[in-house]
């Protein structure tokens, strides 16, 4: 108690001295023997060796003083957590954890630890040079989302909030997240440092920061959207150079302001290239045609219809080959005038495809279709057009380009509605849109005959038949299986072809069907044959028809199709046997499969397998429709 009294007195003085404490805890410091402290362990520290510890490591005296209140000797030093010098008012987690370093040492080293004490120039900056070449990992959470980030133990504030909102593609500041949960906003580089000095792992809460736009905001140039003060204005985002996601910032006029390296490699263009243009340069005409509409309308209304979101959409190389890339949007706005840049980050989406495309682009992602179905719907002998969900053209085989005599290069990345007469063509926008939102289904997986228009500017009539397919990445394709249809053809003095002909008449037929080639790949499928068997025809069209055979038939398969082609030996056609065939999920199905041979005009044979549902199967099936009846019936009764 004396002791307490004694250093009380000394840091506080007598009431009338109040207003010189400061003075007076200098003077005592100076009369405080700091040499006993090395010479006395730290469990035998008295309250007033530790207040002159606390005081060597430059805590304020307010500080001091609560230790002094609470009575904290050297045994309950070593004993205090983080959350207990919280309450001795130490509320930073930076001052936190190198106090709490410092014990541990002290505990670890003894009293020889305070001799690398010293919080002089160069003592600092040897822990800076350090904490330089020292990582720390970062877990930052915003909203529903989660990033991962490993930066420098002297990463600047600006940088790492960089980082983090070109992660999340929305501007973000962010909040340390403490052991005890609570989140401590950050500051400045300084509470950064003191929050990661000594880490391995950080976790981080993000909110989205709606100041950012007066912060920045006196970055812009005056107004103006010449090339050349839109390359000065560029000088301003050399922050964005060092990110790993590609950039462009436009103005209120769509002009480009500001391309960063990774942009040039996404697209193709050297920045000087693009900056002072318009930005529809970088889109298909599918949005190129309606971006300056929609500056005008977000202008005019302030409605966020793409601002502030993320979206997936297509992007236009140098080329002219199209880029899937997801794309985010963020607003900036000028303080020097009453007007805003748009800061769009652009991120190539990974489709899992191997090839990689003719025109060199370096991430592979020339459409949004899974290598397989692009390549399967490519070697398709009837035409075959691929969209995504607003109508962009994503594929266009040969035999589209035969039908509708449009070059694939000058209708990817289009509109769909460039085949479509009218009314056709004006109301299809609306048709998908209706489509996408409701999941309606008025033309989805059916076959119909309908017009369509052909480069010559004359109608054809066509048979479409149009499915959906979800990608890898989540994202939903159309695909249109197109065939001239019975009048086109007379119209054009053809006949059908044998494919087309037997096509017709398997889609007819109520009884599952499959049309293969000499080669065993699958030329047609009808609808009860996906019922069956839980594929679509896309996924099953230009594939081997080993895929819905179990594994010991589909082993011998070739074999079966080469010997009949070398010998015309008649084993399996025109007969009936029950085979298993293998479902999507994998599991065998017990079918009664006649399959008949055909030759088409080129003299190649065309075989048909018709699957029935065997008398086993029929009788589980009336059996199960009994019980069912059954049950009805003894409900009803109750």
């Amino acid at each position: 108690v004396r002791d307490t009294h004694n250093v009380q007195t000394t840091m506080s003085g007598s009431d009338d001295e109040s207003s010189n404490s400061n003075s007076v805890a200098e003077s005592a410091m100076r009369k405080l023997d700091t040499t006993a402290l090395s010479s006395t362990a730290i469990d035998s520290w008295s309250i007033q060796h530790v207040a002159a510890f606390l005081q060597m490591q430059g805590f304020p005296n307010k500080v001091v003083k609560n230790f002094i209140d609470e009575m904290i000797s050297g045994v309950e030093l070593i004993e205090l957590d983080s959350h207990d010098l919280k309450e001795l008012g130490l509320l930073k987690m930076g001052p936190r954890k190198k106090l709490l370093a410092k014990i541990a040492k002290l505990k670890t080293k003894g009293s020889s630890a305070l001799d690398d004490s010293s919080t002089t120039g160069s003592a600092l900056a040897s822990e800076s040079e350090s904490e330089s070449g020292r990582t720390v990992q970062i877990k930052a959470h915003f909203k529903k989302q989660s990033t991962d980030l490993s930066v420098s133990g002297t990463c600047t504030l600006e940088k790492l909030l960089l980082q983090l909102s070109n992660a999340f593609g929305v501007r973000v500041k962010a909040r340390i997240v403490d052991d005890e949960g609570d989140q401590i906003p950050i500051g400045d580089d300084q509470q950064l440092y003191d929050v990661l000095v000594g880490e391995e792992k950080v976790t981080m809460q993000c909110v989205k920061d709606f100041k950012w736009k007066a912060k920045l905001g006196s970055a812009a140039p005056s107004a103006g959207s010449s090339s050349s003060s839109a390359a000065r204005f560029a000088d301003k985002y050399d922050m964005f150079e060092s990110l790993l996601d590609a950039y462009v910032v436009i103005d209120e006029d769509g002009m480009i302001v500001a391309f960063n390296k990774h942009a040039e490699k996404l697209f193709g263009y050297a920045s000087r290239k693009v900056v002072g243009k318009n930005v529809k340069m970088l889109m298909p005409d599918t949005y190129a045609n309606k971006h300056d509409a929609y500056l005008a309308r977000y202008a005019r209304t302030g409605v966020k219809h793409v601002v502030d979101s993320k979206r997936t959409v297509m992007a236009k190389h140098s080329s002219g080959d199209m880029v899937a890339v997801e794309l985010a949007v963020t607003e900036k706005e000028r303080a020097d005038a009453d007007a805003s840049h748009f800061v769009a980050v652009l991120k190539p989406l990974d489709t899992g495809d191997d090839a990689s495309s003719s025109s060199g682009v370096e991430s592979g992602n020339i459409v949004r279709l899974d290598h397989r179905l692009r390549n399967n719907l490519k070697a398709l002998q009837e035409a075959a057009i691929a969209i995504d969900n607003v109508g962009t053209v994503l594929l266009f085989n040969s035999a589209a380009e035969a039908l509708f005599g449009h070059k694939a290069t000058a209708v990817v990345g289009g509109p769909i509605e460039v085949i479509m007469p009218s009314p056709h063509k004006e109301n299809h926008a609306f048709y998908l849109q209706r489509y996408v939102a409701t999941g309606e289904k008025r033309v989805m997986n059916s076959s119909r005959n309908v017009q369509a228009l052909h480069a010559n500017g004359s109608l054809i009539d066509i048979n479409l038949s149009l499915s959906e397919k979800e990608n890898k990445g989540g994202e939903t394709v159309f695909v249109g299986l197109i065939t001239p249809s019975v009048k086109q053809a007379h119209r054009a003095g053809k006949s059908s072809s044998a494919l087309q002909m037997t096509r017709r008449l398997i889609h007819a037929m109520t009884v599952p069907g499959v049309v293969i080639n000499e080669q065993g790949i699958i030329l047609a499928f009808n609808r009860t044959a996906e019922k069956l068997l839980g594929y679509a025809l896309i996924d099953v069209v230009g594939r081997n028809v080993k895929m819905i055979m179990n594994d010991n038939d589909a082993d011998k398969h070739d074999g079966y199709l080469a010997h009949y082609l070398s010998t015309g030996e008649e084993k399996v056609i025109g007969k009936e046997r029950v085979v298993e065939a293998k479902h999507k999920s994998g599991k065998p199905i017990k079918v009664q499969l006649s399959v008949t041979v055909s030759e088409d005009e080129n003299g190649k044979k065309l075989f048909t397998g018709m699957m029935h549902k065997t008398k086993h199967q029929n009788s589980e099936a009336k059996m199960k429709r009994k019980k069912s009846k059954a049950k009805r019936a003894d409900k009803s009764e109750q």
